[in-house]
């Protein structure tokens, strides 16, 4: 199966800054959208720390063994993406 993505983000109507991030990393197949922060302090920054370290750890991962090296391709994935999300929540809350 191809898949064929494309990405785009808008301000919308309430807002002067657009907070939103957003990864294609089709060779990965990875997909990633982070929502800023509604107008709080350092929502662009929060949203662009996630997509960054979702992307950093899921390359870092890619092809390395999971504690349970028997699972299956989506626990596996699962595994990848929940560790990268709690490290992405871990840098903002440090930031």
């Amino acid at each position: 199966m191809r898949i064929i993505s494309c990405g785009i983000t808008d301000v919308g109507l309430k807002r002067q800054d657009n907070e939103d991030n957003y990864l294609i990393n089709e060779e990965l197949n990875l997909f990633v959208v982070c929502d800023g922060m509604g107008g709080h302090v350092g929502g662009e920054y929060a949203s662009a720390i996630a997509v960054n370290t979702v992307e950093e750890i899921v390359t870092s991962m890619e092809g390395a063994e999971t504690p349970d090296d028997d699972s299956d391709p989506v626990e596996r994935n699962r595994h990848k993406i929940t560790h990268a999300i709690r490290l992405a929540g871990r840098r903002i809350f440090e930031k």
